[in-house]
């Protein structure tokens, strides 16, 4: 027997053990980070839908699950002026009000800053804006 084929033979060996202990692992932490980005969009959305048929200034929001978890992620001011009960509450047109639309904006920041758009199509983003009063949104295309 050659020297050369029992080289070759052990580094094959040690090859194929390494590949069969780290493929595992690289399957489980693309399962993993696909499910960590199905549950943000998850996230993104039912906040979305929250944001847009309820009342977001009130302790049931503010203590929900939803709101804990994205509530890191949220702009301090706006935490801020959110949790704060002494305020009042800031009618923005006849169907939203200023936290309602600032919650949407910072959702779509987030939804940005998280990568959870693709990136190589078009698509469309609004931006919540208040007007006098008025609550003003701006579409704007993507590049």
């Amino acid at each position: 027997m050659n020297i050369d084929h029992l080289i070759s033979g052990i580094i094959g060996l040690l090859t194929g053990a390494l590949a069969s202990l780290f493929a595992p692992w690289v399957n489980w932490r693309l399962e993993k980070k696909k499910s960590e980005r199905l549950e943000k969009q998850k996230l993104i959305e039912n906040l979305r839908q929250y944001a847009l048929k309820n009342s977001i200034k009130d302790d049931d929001f503010i203590n929900s699950v939803d709101y804990i978890r994205i509530r890191p992620y949220l702009s301090e001011l706006f935490v801020t002026d959110l949790e704060n009960q002494n305020e009042t509450i800031v009618l923005m047109g006849a169907s939203r009000s200023k936290y309602q639309s600032d919650l949407l904006d910072e959702i779509d920041r987030i939804e940005v800053d998280w990568k959870l758009k693709i990136s190589n199509k078009n698509y469309t983003t609004r931006k919540h804006e208040s007007n006098s009063g008025k609550i003003k949104v701006t579409f704007m295309k993507s590049l």
